[in-house]
């Protein structure tokens, strides 16, 4: 939901760390997404973000609509999720410099982190939009779901008509999207 909320389309790119969970790839996969894989710090295990600034620097280019391309294929980059990984958040402020400058929509995958916190604020809410798993493990096998936090209502909005959204009706009795997030 989080990257059709941020407009990425069948083939469009998404900038992600290689080492995450296989519901990051399923995501990715049902978006038809087509994910670029960027290598993490062997310190830490998150986002290298030198090399991410690195690929973004050297692989992708403007076309005339203004928008971030890669060379190759000539496909829009829209976003880069960063994914928080055994409790250990990336560095947020970095990452945030890094999504404005070239104009990506930043998705936070927090499903390892829930009640970390980064700069004393809770992990998943200083991206465009944040995920938090509700099972003890995001690889649980379990049926208790996550949760999608945006600030933006414009996003939003992207997803009243998102077949998920109409495939659970009772989870999403009272949606409205002019009612204010918390």
């Amino acid at each position: 939901l989080a990257l059709h909320a941020a407009g990425v389309g069948p083939g469009e790119h998404v900038l992600a760390p290689c080492l995450a969970t296989s519901e990051l790839a399923g995501a990715l996969y049902r978006a038809e997404a087509s994910p670029v894989w960027i290598d993490v710090h062997p310190d830490n295990w998150l986002l290298d973000l030198d090399l991410l600034e690195e690929f973004l620097m050297g692989h992708p280019l403007l076309n005339e609509e203004d928008v971030l391309v890669l060379r190759r294929n000539h496909a829009p980059v829209r976003a880069v999720v960063a994914v928080h990984l055994n409790g250990n958040p990336c560095d947020m402020d970095r990452l945030r410099f890094i999504a404005r400058r070239f104009h990506l929509a930043l998705i936070e995958d927090a499903c390892e982190a829930t009640g970390a916190r980064y700069a004393q604020q809770p992990a998943g809410v200083f991206g465009d939009m944040g995920d938090l798993c509700l099972e003890g493990h995001p690889s649980g096998s379990g049926d208790k779901g996550a949760l999608l936090l945006c600030e933006a209502q414009e996003l939003l909005h992207n997803l009243q008509k998102h077949p998920l959204m109409g495939r659970y009706p009772e989870e999403f009795p009272s949606y409205n999207p002019t009612l204010p997030i918390l």
